[in-house]
């Protein structure tokens, strides 16, 4: 741990970080005045106001959470897959977030990449996500239709045989977990299938090979070709899901075109499992 955030797991608020953060920068400044002058002035002489207090929140928190990547603070977080006809959960997505509060994915992504963690982050996300399914079948004797981003870039040769272990382990039925790739036509993928896991391509050629159960299709980028996509996967059997349904105006076309299945912030609730199986119960 690093000496700024020694008491990391004792935060669990925003507000009680952030409060830390001011209090931890005005006597940062003034050490650093002390230093380096001879003759005391204020704080405000040598930095810029806001710009600066900002920059140093962003930092320490960038820090927190690395910090928390490092412990293993993190959590799964589930954001719903939506059945728009029927009013239904189809699915959840699955990602992670801080154990003791919720900060911008933006901001986590930016850690990982910066720290090249990607790889690290995704074992740690599919390994929580058996874990969880498992939970969640002993608690109600069924399974969660969850799916996963899966990018081969953050993978290594290991990765099947990690997966093997993992259904060893757990022991889940792997058609209930589905991986969202670039593509269907890599040997990751059909090994991944061979084991039982379900594909959800976003390569249209996929729709084609007759491979997978569901494609995913921005709606911000493919709005044009959308009603084509849907009336081709109606023909094979493939479940189109719509990414990118932000604002009451993009569930209104979903709805006025009858489309089924929708993902994005308008839909935002975030469930842990802890919360998912609270319902069911």
């Amino acid at each position: 741990r690093s000496t700024l955030f020694p008491y990391t797991t004792l935060f669990r608020s925003e507000v009680e970080i952030n409060s830390f953060i001011n209090e931890l920068y005005v006597k940062t400044i003034i050490t650093q005045k002390i230093r380096n002058e001879t003759d005391f002035c204020s704080p405000s002489d040598f930095y810029d106001g806001d710009k600066a207090k900002l920059k140093f929140q962003d930092d320490s928190l960038i820090t927190h959470i690395s910090e928390s990547i490092d412990m293993n603070l993190l959590s799964l977080i589930y954001k719903q897959i939506v059945d728009i006809k029927n009013m239904e959960v189809l699915a959840y997505f699955v990602d992670i977030n801080l154990d003791n509060y919720e900060v911008s994915q933006e901001k986590i992504s930016e850690v990982i990449k910066r720290r090249k963690l990607e790889k690290k982050v995704t074992n740690y996300i599919i390994n929580n996500v058996f874990k969880e399914e498992k939970l969640f079948y002993n608690k109600t004797k069924a399974y969660l239709n969850i799916f996963i981003d899966l990018d081969l870039n953050n993978i290594d040769n290991t990765f099947i045989s990690f997966m093997k272990k993992n259904l060893s382990f757990y022991k889940i039925k792997p058609e209930y977990v589905t991986f969202i790739m670039a593509d269907s036509n890599n040997q990751v993928a059909r090994n991944l299938v061979k084991l039982g896991f379900m594909i959800a391509s976003k390569d249209m050629l996929d729709i084609y090979r007759n491979n997978i159960k569901y494609f995913v299709i921005d709606f911000k980028k493919d709005k044009n070709i959308l009603s084509e996509i849907n009336e081709v996967c109606s023909k094979k059997d493939i479940k189109l899901i719509i990414a990118g349904i932000d604002l009451i105006d993009d569930l209104n076309y979903i709805k006025e075109n009858d489309y089924q299945y929708i993902y994005g912030n308008y839909y935002k609730k975030i469930n842990r499992m802890k919360d998912i199986i609270k319902k069911v119960e």
